[in-house]
């Protein structure tokens, strides 16, 4: 029974060190999706520099696809938390609500990570400069949408309506 209550009370964070653990591990997911998008938008800038056209075509549907996806992406980002805190259960525990707002947190990244992606192919196809801006603005957004604490305590308050 001690066994059983240590190992419970170890899985549960109550202290501020652990929910800062906690943090830090969400943080570091964050940066490393970053880090993986630069590094593809790096790779499809050195495949299409060569033959890359600086004036945006506005006629090319993919380009306009592309447009379409990160605006939709960027755009479905901020309905995630609402949408996610309907649908799951309130957090019966701290670490419960640290794990819904990681996983809130990874879903949102995704779909910006996607509109970015996304651009990022446009781009390598057609070797415009339009897809590599909208892709700077995701990736922008990506970074600017870090986890904090002060978005945790928002997500974790009441539910409302």
């Amino acid at each position: 029974m001690f066994i059983k209550l240590s190992l419970q009370s170890h899985n549960q964070p109550n202290t501020p060190e652990d929910a800062k653990k906690h943090f830090l591990v969400n943080g570091l997911i964050h940066l490393a999706l970053i880090v993986g998008v630069v590094m593809f938008g790096g790779v499809a800038l050195l495949i299409s520099a060569e033959q890359m056209s600086f004036t945006p075509s506005f006629s090319n549907p993919i380009i306009l696809i592309a447009v379409f996806f990160c605006i939709t992406t960027i755009g479905l980002s901020f309905s995630i938390a609402p949408f996610y805190r309907k649908v799951t259960p309130t957090p019966t525990s701290p670490r419960s609500a640290l794990q819904q707002y990681q996983i809130m947190c990874l879903m949102r990244w995704a779909v910006i990570e996607a509109g970015a992606l996304f651009s990022g192919i446009a781009f390598i196809v057609t070797r415009n400069i339009l897809p590599i801006c909208l892709f700077a603005i995701s990736v922008a957004f990506l970074i600017y949408r870090y986890p904090s604490q002060k978005e945790f305590i928002e997500f974790t308050e009441d539910k409302k309506g």
